[in-house]
Order: C-alpha cells, then sequence, then structure tokens
C-alpha cells in the first residue's frame, strides 16, 4: 500500500523507516505467495498491475477494518466504551446512585449500562457467577472474592395516602404504624422491604399485616394513593411518588439503611474502575 501511495520503492521505505531492500524484498516474497505481479517496475517509477490495483482495493478495505477493530479494542481496554451490568435494588429516580449514574453517562457516553432489578442477596449471587459486573445493594456484606464498599445510606420513609390520619405528622413511629395493612412488592427489592417490616413490627411484639403486589414500586405507590394501604421506601424513591401519597419518616429518630456497591475483586472489565471512581468522587463531596 505504501508503495503503491508513493510510486517508489525508495519513498516508501523512507515513509516506513525502512530500507529500501527490506521493502522490495517484502513486496517480492507477497508477490509469490499471490502469484501474480503486483507491481510494474521500470525506469519511470513502480506502477500497479491490474491485478495490483484490484489487490490493493481490497487490502485498504481490509486494513481499515483491521485498524478500526484495533482502535476499538483498545478503547475497550481503556474502558472508554464497552458495557457495564449493573444489579439495583433501590430505586435510581432520585439521590446518590442516580447523581452517580448521570455523571457517569455524561463522562462516558460510549459505555452501554445494563440493569437489573432484584433483592440483594440475588444481586450479590449473580455478581459472583459474572451475570454481574456490579450490584448496588442494602447492607455492608463481606462475601468470599468480593470487594464491599459502602457508599452511601438512605433514609427510610412511610409513603401513606394524602388522607391519612397521619399525614400531618412529620414522623411516624413502628408503633403508630404497626397495625397498618403494608403493600410490597413481590420479590426483587420488595424481599428487602417485607423483612425491615418484619424486623420492625415484630420487635414490637407484633405480627405485620403484609401484601404482596406482583406490581412495580410506582404501582404500589399509586395503590396507596387509592387508600389500599400503606408502603414503606427509602429517600430516593421521592421522584416516582404520586400527588395522592406523601412521604412520612419512619421510626422513633432518623432511621437509615446502608447501600453498598459489590464486585468481583479481579473484575476484568476496565468500565468498572471508571464507574467506582465516579462513585469515590462524589462520596467525597458528600
Amino acid at each position: 500500500m505504501a508503495v503503491a501511495r508513493h510510486g517508489s520503492f525508495r519513498r516508501a521505505a523512507d515513509a516506513l523507516g525502512l530500507s529500501q531492500s527490506t521493502v522490495s524484498r517484502r513486496v517480492h516474497l507477497l508477490e509469490r505467495r499471490l502469484g501474480v505481479p503486483i507491481f510494474e517496475r521500470n525506469r519511470t517509477g513502480t506502477h500497479l498491475t491490474s491485478a495490483g490495483e484490484r489487490f490493493i482495493r481490497e487490502a485498504e478495505f481490509g486494513a481499515e477494518r483491521l485498524h478500526q477493530a484495533a482502535m476499538e479494542l483498545g478503547a475497550v481496554q481503556r474502558g472508554d466504551t464497552g458495557e457495564l451490568r449493573i444489579g439495583v435494588t433501590s430505586s435510581m429516580a432520585t439521590g446518590f446512585l442516580a447523581n452517580v449514574l448521570g455523571l457517569f453517562t455524561a463522562r462516558f457516553p460510549s459505555i452501554v449500562l445494563t440493569f437489573e432489578e432484584a433483592s440483594s442477596q440475588a444481586n450479590a449471587a449473580s455478581v459472583l457467577d459474572s451475570r454481574l459486573d456490579v450490584a448496588f445493594i442494602l447492607g455492608t456484606p463481606q462475601l468470599p472474592n468480593h470487594q464491599t464498599r459502602r457508599l452511601w445510606d438512605e433514609e427510610v420513609y412511610f409513603v401513606i395516602p394524602a388522607t391519612h390520619k397521619f399525614a400531618g405528622r412529620s414522623q411516624i413511629t413502628w408503633r403508630d404504624a404497626r397495625h397498618e395493612t403494608f403493600l410490597v412488592h413481590a420479590g426483587g427489592a420488595g424481599e428487602e422491604s417485607e423483612d425491615h417490616l418484619i424486623r420492625r413490627v415484630s420487635a414490637l411484639g407484633f405480627r405485620p399485616k403484609i401484601i404482596r403486589q406482583k406490581a412495580s414500586r410506582e404501582y404500589i405507590f399509586s395503590l396507596v394513593a387509592l387508600g389500599c394501604g400503606i408502603a414503606i421506601t427509602t429517600s430516593s424513591a421521592e421522584g416516582l411518588l404520586d400527588k395522592g401519597v406523601k412521604l412520612v419518616r419512619a421510626g422513633d429518630g432518623v432511621e437509615t439503611v446502608a447501600l453498598s456497591a459489590v464486585w468481583l475483586e479481579h473484575s476484568p472489565n476496565p468500565a468498572l474502575r471508571k464507574l467506582l471512581n465516579v462513585c469515590d468522587s462524589l462520596v467525597f463531596q458528600r
């Protein structure tokens, strides 16, 4: 290609930083392998044969594809492009995780993010099995071959109808809420909500009334607005609320749950390090 571009073995050798004999020998070896001459050599210079013209057209296309493939592979290895598979438990409507993902997609628009919502336990298992690159889960579990980093805490809230008898309060204790009907999502993050409810109400000597709904978190909030029960959530779900519901702090004081990132200790995905760096930068700012 260089010889065809420059029309001379000498000028091609200068451009490539090689000796003229090296270039001539390599072209000659290529012609022997192909079984046809690529160049005509005479006193006026070096010219492509008809077979050579066709070969160079195809070779340029292949070289461009090879160059593009190498560039793309380099970008993947640097973490500038690629894919991140992320497990989530809490809402991404507002709060820390929403800020992380918004900043990350702004900085690295060529990295595709795919999400899977499930319980913390299921997400951790998916990371261990390499089905997910990272999971944002409740708590700070210590798991074999995993790295766990506590990133932020979220306040626990009751979601109640705007017409509820406690709607005028700024806080509702668990004792006050012990006789309420609680709506939880069946599976996924709903498992954490149900465990939390049972733990908090059972400690008071009561068994909570829980109705599992095979519906999204947003639909459950709509059911709350209709007076079908109340729900619990965290501060990150504030952006999902309907007009007919209200968030009221749960517990006797400020009640929070910890959320952490969990990933394989030796993850081969270079984009993961960039996501963790964004997490760290926002943690530092808090």
